[in-house]
């Protein structure tokens, strides 16, 4: 019972191609464009090389995201 607010992909035929898929109403190729989202997200998810969570993690740690899974 998740709603997936936005999706964050430098590929913009794949960001465009999973948004498509799943439905999702934003996309955005870069984690700091999420940061002028209003709202709050509840859940992320973080679907990346491993070598780039820290990164990322850091990137998403201001939004104060109540989960944060990291795959």
């Amino acid at each position: 019972r998740f709603y997936i607010k936005g999706c964050v992909e430098p590929d913009k035929q794949k960001r465009q191609e999973f948004m498509k898929f799943w439905e999702i109403p934003d996309g955005y190729d870069d984690i700091k464009e999420i940061k002028n989202v209003a709202g709050k997200f509840d859940v992320i998810s973080v679907c990346t090389l491993t070598s780039f969570h820290f990164e990322v993690l850091l990137g998403i740690i201001d939004l104060e995201p109540k989960l944060v899974f990291a795959e």
